[in-house]
């Protein structure tokens, strides 16, 4: 099992000030993620798949069925300080597709590497293809915090 910080801490000595993680902001993975590159020090790029995301599923349906607005505002004010933050498109659905999907990819054909845990659930398995089909370096990997 590979530990995100320790990952992290590495190829932050390797690549320096250029290491960016991109998160697609979503409960599960991409927060620990998020939360491994704070507490790192690396630059965080949040890419948020469309302006109400964060109050529908860190809010009104968050896996924990609890509100997890504070955790997604400390990541999102993190990322906002050090690497950005993007709104991948203004709705919910752009040209009938998912906003979450769509985001995915935004978030592939920017990375030098895609880290992807779990590639069996629909987003991640839907991001792990793409990356496939574009021929973009991905890594399965089975992390902690």
């Amino acid at each position: 099992m590979i530990n995100l910080r320790q990952l992290l801490s590495e190829a932050k000595t390797e690549h320096g000030d250029n290491l960016m993680v991109i998160s697609g902001m979503a409960e599960g993975y991409d927060e620990v993620l998020a939360g491994a590159a704070m507490i790192e020090k690396v630059k965080l790029l949040a890419a948020i798949p469309n302006v109400g995301y964060g109050d529908y599923y860190w809010k009104n349906n968050s896996l924990l069925k609890l509100d997890r607005t504070v955790p997604f505002q400390v990541l999102t004010d993190y990322a906002k300080s050090t690497g950005g933050i993007e709104y991948v498109c203004r709705k919910v659905y752009q040209n009938g597709r998912h906003s979450n999907f769509i985001r995915n990819e935004w978030m592939a054909d920017r990375a030098s590497i895609v880290w992807v845990y779990n590639p069996v659930t629909k987003g991640t398995k839907q991001c792990y293809d793409y990356c496939l089909s574009k021929n973009i370096e991905t890594r399965v990997i089975d992390a902690v915090a």
